[in-house]
């Protein structure tokens, strides 16, 4: 990718999921979406600086924006994306007919797992990442490390590996269910996300050579947010500062 300028952008902040680590709140979520451009407009407006850009788009959940596959449509003609979503928008499809794969940098996609659960929808989450791989798109899968996903992880790696989703863990980073993490983590359960990054990052090895960069924001290394006081081969000293 040839580009001058990189931005995140939060397209929205609404979204059609109620996971209790958001950074925003119900009120935020569940706020009506408010259209603050055609998509011919977007273009124009990016256009106008003269400059290409590398837009990282996320939100809230950004499937939900009016038109959303028409906007990426008319911004990747002349500039590059990367997305933040939950899959759970019906355009996925057309998005994965539609989109240039060249001009999509990668698309990370959260399992939030609680959530899909609630609804019985995780097999529609299979079927739109197999939709976006079919495609040509770069596909990233992280999942939340939740207190329940992290003590059932082996059951629910099994079960995601069986159907070939590979995810990279993502520790909580705010205060969740009453506690503030990921201070609040046990011992045995930052063990056990991190050898899980570790293996993300084994499993993913092969992934930056696709792309044509690495991606800005590092998904894989977590476990930075865990301080090991001693480090020994293979483990992590449970430790806080």
């Amino acid at each position: 990718m040839k580009y001058d300028v990189e931005a995140d952008w939060i397209l929205l902040r609404a979204c059609n999921f109620r996971c209790l680590y958001c950074f925003f709140s119900d009120p935020t979520s569940g706020a009506k979406v408010k259209m603050h451009g055609t998509a011919a407009q977007w273009k124009d407006g990016f256009q106008a600086t003269g400059k290409t850009w590398l837009l990282h788009i996320t939100g809230g959940e950004p499937t939900l924006y009016p038109r959303f596959v028409d906007l990426c449509d008319e911004l990747t003609q002349n500039h590059y994306l990367s997305i933040n979503s939950n899959l759970s928008h019906h355009c996925i499809k057309i998005f994965a007919q539609k989109l240039n794969p060249e001009q999509i940098h990668f698309i990370n996609v959260g399992i939030h797992l609680e959530e899909r659960q609630k609804n019985n929808a995780l097999n529609i989450f299979v079927e739109n990442v197999y939709k976006l791989r079919d495609a040509k798109f770069n596909v990233l899968t992280s999942l939340v490390m939740t207190p329940h996903v992290v003590n059932n992880l082996s059951t629910i790696y099994e079960h995601l590996e069986a159907n070939g989703l590979f995810v990279i863990p993502k520790v909580i980073r705010r205060p969740y269910a009453g506690n503030h993490y990921p201070k609040s983590y046990s011992c045995e359960q930052r063990q056990i996300i991190y050898n899980n990054i570790i293996k993300a990052r084994q499993l993913y090895d092969s992934l930056p050579t696709s792309l044509s960069e690495p991606p800005t924001i590092d998904m894989f290394h977590d476990d930075l947010f865990f301080k090991r006081c001693e480090k020994l081969p293979g483990t992590v000293v449970c430790c806080w500062a």
